[in-house]
């Protein structure tokens, strides 16, 4: 089994870890203070944790934004161009222009793929639509047995 944590695994942990070390373990010291009131009442709210609950939600705002990698712009087969990102993600997925129709808009899909991932087997396909525009989601099985998935955005082509 492979345990090994994806790059949006490893995006999340360090930033659960980056919260701890700037928010909450240099509160401990203020909260230990204001769990021990001079009247004893330990039923209390701590307002440290209050603060660290309101700073939690704005970091957490912000990183639900989503993450977009570089914009790129590559040549492809013919008058094709791949423009925008990696692919990872809706946010992030690669702009196909030049493609006359379909069919030069889905070899251009497989062309990318040999290049970025060599030897990998196609495992299935799906059709997105969102705000106006048309995706293909990709699904491969690489080499190594792991799997991908990678969105193309096929607006320029598709229908055509």
């Amino acid at each position: 089994m492979d345990f090994t944590l994806s790059d949006r695994q490893r995006h999340w942990r360090d930033r659960v870890v980056d919260f701890m070390h700037k928010h909450v373990y240099p509160a401990v010291d203020t909260f230990n203070e204001q769990m021990n009131p001079p009247d004893g009442n330990r039923w209390i709210v701590v307002p440290v944790l209050e603060d660290l609950k309101k700073e939690g939600a704005t970091v957490s705002k912000e990183a639900t934004k989503p993450a977009r990698t570089p914009a790129t712009t590559e040549k492809g087969p013919g008058k094709v161009t791949f423009e925008g990102r990696n692919g990872d993600s809706l946010e992030n997925a690669i702009i196909i222009k030049g493609a006359r129709d379909g069919q030069e808009g889905v070899d251009a899909e497989h062309w990318w793929l040999r290049k970025h991932f060599p030897g990998y087997q196609p495992k299935g396909q799906g059709l997105l639509h969102r705000e106006g525009k048309a995706y293909d989601k990709l699904e491969i099985v690489l080499p190594d047995g792991k799997q991908k998935e990678v969105f193309f955005d096929i607006s320029s082509f598709f229908g055509t």
